[in-house]
């Protein structure tokens, strides 16, 4: 009696031991989407459902799907491709995620210890897509398991539910969880994400009182550390007429690195940045980044930027002048007609900012309003953001095709879906985005906006669906004077 007592102690142990050591599958992503459908019926949000039913997005919806296929790719894969020798994957997924776009769905992605995902998905579907569903689906995620059951595909309650290891106990939890609930009819988008590669993420969009409103948090590592320093805005700069305001503390090395500058910002002591744009000229963008260093941030720059350009036409080269003063601590790219992007710090070579124009700055003295300013009073604001939207498109769309033009690409067609679209986008009511440092390391995210994206945003979509292209031969543009700092 004794020995089986010690015998049936020693299995429990051992099997306690063994579920120690055995890891839980981490939630990578999860999300449930009233699809385009549901966002074209958003009778509280009219300048959501009026750009959701304009015949512009009828036809960038395939592009977008291809796009949304292979960023789904990179995300699930990570570094690592699977290449179907028949039919490139990505092709194989196309149809589904149409359907994703499309219709209501709703989505988990769990990464198990060897690195291999799982994959959830429920769409609301006509029984005649359930066959595209249920040949490609399988195909797809079948390297990723090769278990007994594998995937399967089936229908319940008006959903298909489509799951990359049958019979799981997340895909029991995940199915039980749809069929259990149903999404508010002014829910646009629920979407979770775990901190790692991509930020931590979980957002919520719904269609309120005439806009759409966003809440909920960021998240990463990285933000643990950020330091709010008393703002300290230029305010003997910016000036009316006013269409955006952005002003970030804390987080700007991360923003820069995010739009592509980390070439000459990276390892630099930065501070507070501020953005605005003015009414008149769709090229008066304004930036001042606080610099310890303005001087060398700028001769990074240029270290960087002068290389790659020359006057002469020369092979590997592109077609511009570089224009820069180490004492006056100037640096200017004439490339693009109309526009000489301008980087400039403080001429005493102390520290404080390096500014950044497209044009020369329009002097005035007409003050903003005090409320513009209101909501960087709170101690915990890390980043705010007010814009008109519609007004603010423009000055977005012409500084990025400087960019483009600068860098030897050749702007998306100003009769392209994307540009057509942005053209649609007329409401006037104002946008505005606040970031606030609730615990370190956790950022609480809110915005108000007509559309739910910023106009920033919306240049940024259309652009990636409808991209600018290399042309045939090196762009020829007029060499002009430098603009001189603000």
């Amino acid at each position: 009696m004794t020995k089986r007592v010690l015998t049936l102690c020693a299995a429990i142990l051992a099997g306690w031991l063994a579920g120690c050591g055995k890891s839980e599958p981490r939630l990578d992503a999860q999300w449930r989407f009233s699809g385009a459908d549901g966002l074209r019926s958003q009778k509280a949000a009219p300048a959501l459902q009026r750009i959701m039913s304009d015949p512009n997005v009828t036809e960038l919806a395939s592009r977008l799907s291809t796009n949304v296929a292979k960023f789904a790719l990179e995300w699930v894969e990570g570094a690592k491709t699977i290449n179907d020798p028949t039919k490139s994957t990505e092709a194989l997924i196309r149809p589904l995620v149409s359907d994703l776009l499309a219709h209501e769905s709703a989505g988990e992605i769990w990464r198990h210890t060897d690195g291999t995902p799982e994959i959830l998905l429920a769409v609301r579907i006509s029984t005649e897509r359930a066959s595209v569903w249920s040949d490609a689906f399988p195909k797809w995620v079948k390297p990723y398991y090769s278990g007994p059951v594998g995937a399967t595909v089936s229908a319940e309650k008006g959903w298909l539910f489509a799951s990359s290891r049958s019979g799981s106990e997340k895909s029991l939890t995940f199915r039980n969880r749809i069929l259990g609930s149903s999404a508010l009819p002014q829910r646009l988008l629920e979407f979770k994400s775990t901190p790692g590669a991509w930020l931590g993420l979980d957002l919520t969009a719904t269609a309120s009182n005439g806009a759409v409103r966003w809440s909920g948090t960021l998240s990463h590592p990285k933000a643990v550390g950020l330091v709010l320093k008393d703002w300290n805005y230029p305010t003997h700069l910016i000036r009316e007429p006013l269409v955006a305001f952005t002003a970030a503390r804390g987080v700007t090395p991360f923003i820069l690195e995010a739009i592509g500058t980390g070439a000459f910002t990276r390892g630099e002591e930065l501070g507070q940045m501020y953005l605005w744009s003015q009414g008149d000229n769709p090229f008066s963008t304004y930036g001042v980044v606080h610099a310890d260093k303005p001087a060398h941030l700028i001769a990074k720059a240029h270290s960087v930027i002068e290389p790659r350009y020359s006057t002469n036409t020369l092979d590997g080269r592109l077609t511009g002048l570089v224009i820069y003063d180490q004492s006056k601590q100037i640096l200017a790219l004439s490339s693009a007609p109309i526009a000489t992007p301008t980087l400039s710090g403080p001429t005493n070579r102390e520290p404080g900012f390096v500014g950044l124009s497209l044009v020369s700055l329009r002097r005035s003295t007409n003050l903003p309003p005090d409320e513009l300013f209101a909501q960087m009073k709170k101690p915990d604001v890390v980043y705010y953001d007010w814009e008109i939207t519609s007004e603010n498109i423009p000055h977005w769309s012409a500084g990025l095709q400087v960019k483009d033009i600068s860098t030897g690409l050749r702007p998306s067609m100003t009769e392209g879906p994307g540009q057509r679209l942005l053209r649609k986008i007329t409401d006037t009511d104002n946008t505005v985005t606040l970031l606030r440092q609730t615990v370190p390391g956790v950022l609480e995210f809110q915005r108000k906006a007509p559309t739910g994206l910023t106009a920033f945003e919306w240049v940024v979509l259309t652009r990636w669906i409808d991209p600018p292209i290399a042309p045939e031969r090196k762009p020829k543009s007029a060499v002009g004077l430098p603009n001189l700092k603000p």
